[in-house]
């Protein structure tokens, strides 16, 4: 049978008193780690007092900063400043930006110093014109609606329109997509390099698709691939006395309905 170590009381004292020393100076030393803590989470020199803006030249700058600066007012916990250098909430503000102005497509929030951030921002890029009813706005090449377009600008851009209309702003959401509007874009390219001036491009609620040009005459597009269609148009198109033309050689039709295959339709 295993023999009891015995201790005596005196002993036990001593061993006791070592670990209640080690306990107070280790609750110390934690005492010391949280003050210096909330010392330097409190100190003013460690908030940010400055925002450095770059790029993002159609949004002011002093809207971004203020945008910034209102996301990080309070405290966490009840004591630390949400403005501090090292718990600024970073990701919140990057994605609260981008969402608070639709023009910007991308965002980056970095430190700059001890008391600044430096803000870089890109601005989108008008693509086309994205239209609904009477309303136009600018979109870019992935089909994001991202402000309204002035009239002064509709002549200046491919237009598309849509007969669904929203019962909200487009400004802020994908209308489009980026395939979509690509293969539409190519169309309307081809469409002015067979000399066609385009004035309108109207996608129906089934997926068909209607080019109004100048003067009015349309060209019908069905749901297949538009490069096959275009192809059967130009053939067409190269029978001079085939399909009716004014003098000033722009097409004297309503319409050219292309929905249908090898079988072409105008009037």
């Amino acid at each position: 049978m295993r023999k009891q170590a015995f201790r005596s009381p005196k002993l036990q004292r001593k061993t006791r008193q070592r670990r209640i020393h080690k306990l107070v100076l280790v609750g110390v030393l934690l005492c010391f780690v949280v003050a210096m803590g909330v010392y330097g989470v409190l100190r003013p020199e460690f908030r940010i007092h400055e925002i450095k803006i770059d790029g993002g030249e159609s949004v002011p700058t002093e809207l971004i900063a203020d945008y910034i600066r209102h996301g990080m007012q309070g405290t966490y916990l009840g004591f630390i400043p949400k403005e501090h250098i090292l718990f600024y909430p970073q990701h919140a503000l990057t994605a609260g930006v981008l969402q608070a102005f639709p023009v910007l497509s991308h965002v980056a929030i970095s430190r700059g110093g001890f008391s600044s951030v430096h803000v870089s921002a890109v601005s989108r890029n008008p693509y086309a014109l994205w239209c609904e009813g009477e309303a136009c706005y600018f979109i870019d090449e992935t089909g994001f609606v991202f402000a309204p377009a002035p009239d002064t600008s509709l002549s200046l851009y491919y237009r598309i329109t849509t007969e669904i209309l929203a019962t909200t702003t487009p400004v802020g959401t994908a209308r489009i997509e980026r395939d979509h509007l690509a293969d539409v874009f190519s169309l309307l390219v081809r469409l002015e390099s067979l000399g066609f001036e385009t004035s309108d491009l109207r996608i129906l609620p089934q997926g068909e698709h209607v080019v109004v040009l100048r003067g009015g005459a349309r060209l019908l597009f069905g749901t297949d691939s538009f490069t096959p269609t275009l192809n059967r148009l130009e053939t067409l198109l190269a029978e001079q006395e085939l399909v009716p033309r004014l003098d000033s050689g722009s097409l004297d039709v309503d319409y050219i309905d292309l929905r249908y295959g090898n079988k072409i339709y105008f009037k």
